[in-house]
């Protein structure tokens, strides 16, 4: 795993390497399937998240306003108090910052053959969120990441 601790000040608990949105759709056309960017493996997980059954005051995904730091790839970093995309050549640069706190939900969708990517969407309490896809074979950190970034966050104090 890549280390941004030393670009973000503070440990890195978790990180995942994400892709921008659309990475799906060009390894598709590279590979020659006829399917959608994320398949039809998306559209039930959509509406599970969308529809009945959600969290009290978690956004509808089709009122989330994505609006994902460009260029949209490189490393999701996540330290005690906040969520960073960090890009650029050797994960130099801090592109995108938001508070632990401000998180409301986080989902990875459309797994599953014949997809090479799957959507990871973050949503926030302001109502934006962050769009990006995940290569199939990075998988298993991003079900060590999604837990830690759904978990409710203990209030720090400050004295």
């Amino acid at each position: 795993m890549v280390d941004a601790s030393q670009i973000l000040g503070s440990p890195q608990i978790a990180g995942l390497l994400v892709d921008r949105k659309g990475y799906g759709a060009s390894a598709y056309r590279s590979a020659g399937y006829a399917a959608g960017p994320l398949g039809p493996g998306i559209a039930p997980a959509l509406q599970r998240l969308t529809g009945k059954g959600r969290r009290k005051g978690e956004e509808s995904l089709r009122e989330v306003v994505f609006d994902t730091p460009s260029p949209g790839a490189g490393l999701l970093a996540l330290t005690d108090q906040e969520l960073a995309l960090v890009a650029g050549r050797g994960y130099s640069k801090v592109v995108g910052r938001v508070p632990r706190s401000e998180i409301v939900s986080a989902a990875r969708l459309g797994r599953g053959f014949p997809n090479p990517t799957s959507a990871l969407v973050i949503v926030f309490a302001n109502g934006h969120g962050w769009y990006f896809e995940v290569r199939w074979n990075r998988g298993g950190a991003a079900k060590k990441l999604l837990p830690l970034l759904n978990a409710q966050q203990p209030s720090v104090s400050r004295s």
